[in-house]
């Protein structure tokens, strides 16, 4: 169709994070804790996303109308270890894991799932008044049981007042543009 357009866009992203902190004996009062101590931590995170768009562009009587929809996936899973070592005899033996007298290991993930959907209605008469409708639902894996999703609109009108043959004429020159804006929307 004239003045249909199809796109998407995407994305791919792999991290992996790995370190060690030290706390040898050196560094500690031997009164009261006379061992040294060490943590040993991986973190990986896989994430994706794509977003599709169809727009549809088309000259209506003496305006322009542009319809949109389009949608997003997002998912993001992470997942981390930290080992931690305690006891160390010595200042020399901190570097392995193996070395330490008592260990404990801490595992932690985390899965976050995004999906939207929208839809942009705008309609430009003249190049002076302008109309648009924006719907769009949203929903999150961060937001608590029963409410993963909402439902979201707006509508707004605009008047480029500039466009105006006696108001062009009457504007100062240092003023180019003017334009009036009323929306409202959740």
């Amino acid at each position: 169709l004239k003045g249909l357009t199809l796109s998407a866009t995407g994305g791919l992203g792999f991290a992996y994070n790995a370190n060690d902190r030290y706390m040898p004996m050196a560094s500690k009062n031997p009164e009261t804790n006379p061992y040294a101590e060490a943590y040993y931590g991986t973190t990986s995170n896989k994430n994706w996303i794509v977003e599709p768009q169809l727009r549809y562009n088309r000259y209506v009587g003496k305006g322009s109308l542009s319809i949109l929809l389009g949608g997003s996936l997002q998912h993001t899973f992470t997942k981390g270890t930290t080992t931690y070592g305690a006891g160390y005899p010595d200042d020399n033996l901190i570097g392995s894991i193996n070395n330490a007298t008592s260990t404990f290991i801490y595992e932690r993930q985390g899965e976050y799932k995004y999906v939207a959907a929208f839809g942009q209605v705008n309609y430009n008469w003249r190049n002076k008044y302008i109309a648009n409708i924006n719907l769009r639902r949203d929903g999150s894996s961060r937001f608590g049981p029963g409410r993963q999703f909402g439902n979201f609109g707006s509508a707004g009108l605009a008047w480029i007042a500039s466009e105006e043959p006696a108001i062009k004429k009457a504007l100062p020159q240092w003023v180019s543009f003017l334009k009036f804006r009323g929306s409202y929307g959740t």
